[in-house]
């Protein structure tokens, strides 16, 4: 009897190996961005480990990648069933109501994250970007001045914050951060277009329009640079008369 429960625990761990060793192979897949490859993978895995938790957060993570919201949801929640506070779920579970257009669901699914993991600056950013689009700019910001206290580098809060600091008119806090920003992704065109609306809307035209110029240079076909450089025109008319 002994012996019969010793083999089944081998056996067990053995499925579980095997489970691990295919999502290893799977995520390698994923980061080329072979999603297909990977899922028939991935699914092997589950049939050997059905409750294995890294195996449905990735399979959740291809599923979201594909833009099959439902799907990916689904397998976030089973993991959640077995494991509620894993991290990995319940992030790519926001990112999935988020990407499904549910965005109540994505910040109730993020506060129970941060409750979980105060200190997860990732998850605050989605979190503040989520409160920005709800118009909830107190919390946004509080949250995102958090996100910059314990990681300054952060290229979504510098973002996210410095965008806001303008919507909020607060260009002397938000100029550092956009220009940082710059500094640290200088060849990113929504990183210069953020730094060019930071002047566009202080009526700087000229670096603002150096900036759409730089965008236009990196993407030729860049709309958003395009308009851009039309309204600073439009503005130094403006400003001429």
């Amino acid at each position: 009897m002994q012996n019969r429960v010793k083999e089944k625990k081998q056996e067990n761990g053995n499925d579980v190996t095997k489970a691990l060793n295919l999502c290893k192979d799977a995520r390698a897949l994923i980061r080329m961005k072979k999603h297909e490859q990977a899922e028939p993978l991935l699914l092997k895995a589950l049939a050997i480990s059905p409750e294995n938790p890294y195996v449905l957060v990735a399979l959740g993570d291809v599923k979201r990648m594909q833009h099959q919201f439902t799907t990916a949801v689904q397998y976030y929640q089973k993991c959640i069933e077995t494991e509620p506070l894993n991290p990995f779920a319940l992030s790519g579970l926001g990112d999935a109501y988020r990407g499904a257009g549910n965005l109540a669901g994505a910040i109730d699914i993020w506060t129970q994250a941060l409750d979980a993991y105060p200190d997860n600056y990732l998850v605050m950013t989605r979190l503040a970007d989520a409160l920005t689009k709800k118009g909830e700019l107190t919390a946004a910001r509080q949250i995102y001045e958090k996100a910059i206290n314990l990681n300054p580098d952060d290229p979504f809060a510098l973002s996210g914050l410095g965008n806001l600091y303008v919507r909020l008119k607060a260009f002397d806090l938000a100029g550092p951060l956009l220009e940082k920003l710059v500094l640290k992704q200088p060849r990113n065109p929504r990183a210069i277009g953020a730094l060019a609306n930071f002047y566009r809307r202080q009526e700087d035209y000229s670096s603002a329009q150096t900036l759409f110029k730089k965008i236009l240079d990196i993407d030729c076909r860049n709309v958003y640079a395009m308009d851009g450089l039309a309204d600073c025109a439009r503005g130094n008319k403006e400003y001429e008369k």
